[in-house]
């Protein structure tokens, strides 16, 4: 079988996010893989010793840490996080196999093997907004948008896609609004996966009867968007959401 690795990257930027992201993180992920995998964390010098605390005295492993340098001075103050997620596609990360990103603000509800699985070297989340949006062509500080993922998920065959860090300079964080915008550009091969396997949570709780009980979810539902509201405050809002966020089993 393929090796599968695992990644989400915890680092410094402006979101508040905490190291219990990624504990409930690969909570999930092991509930919803069949296969043996690496779970495997990039994080700076000031979240390395935040995810070790996390983990002392649990019960599930420690994932793999990897520690990245901070872009912070170097692009947009609210690109330090996800800027470095090009990262991923170092050569020198030393990842084999098959790649799966998931970024943090995520709620894993299903199967992820049709997602490690999908036949593309490189495939995203689709960008959701690309008909609604279609006429803005920059971000509202300027920068270019292109419109054809989100990198929310992510999976690949280790090894590709190289030159999208390799090319990759802070320069470019000038001019492009996120990472999606470099990887749209850039990796003309790359597919998106299905938009109805990654429902936004802003969306699905308009419904009353879904914010109460977190049912039903749509049958393609695999991995949901938590972007707006977050998952600490999902898990304030409404309580099922705090088990079916990575809660213990």
């Amino acid at each position: 079988m393929t090796p599968l690795s695992v990644v989400c990257l915890y680092v410094k930027g402006p979101y508040r996010y905490s190291a219990d992201y990624v504990v409930r993180l690969e909570r999930m992920v092991r509930r919803h893989l069949s296969r043996p995998f690496t779970f495997t964390c990039l994080v700076d010098r000031e979240t390395l010793p935040e995810v070790l605390a996390a983990y002392v005295g649990a019960r599930e492993f420690v994932p793999v840490l990897v520690q990245v340098e901070s872009l912070a001075g170097l692009v947009p103050d609210n690109g330090v996080g996800y800027w470095n997620k090009l990262r991923l596609f170092d050569p020198a990360m030393g990842f084999g196999g098959r790649v799966l990103y998931l970024d943090l603000d995520t709620w894993v509800v299903s199967s992820l093997d049709p997602i490690a699985d999908y036949p593309a070297s490189l495939a995203l989340t689709a960008d959701a907004f690309v008909v609604e949006r279609a006429h803005l062509n920059t971000d509202r500080d300027g920068r270019r948008l292109v419109r054809r993922f989100n990198s929310s998920v992510m999976v690949w065959d280790a090894g590709t896609h190289s030159d999208l860090w390799r090319r990759w300079t802070p320069t470019i964080a000038q001019q492009l609004s996120t990472d999606q915008d470099w990887i749209g550009e850039q990796a003309e091969d790359a597919l998106g996966m299905p938009l109805e396997w990654f429902p936004r949570i802003s969306h699905l709780t308009r419904d009353a009867g879904f914010a109460a009980t977190g049912t039903p979810l749509p049958g393609a539902a695999k991995v949901v968007l938590t972007k707006k509201p977050k998952n600490h405050i999902c898990a304030e809002q409404w309580p099922w959401f705090d088990q079916a966020w990575g809660g213990p089993a």
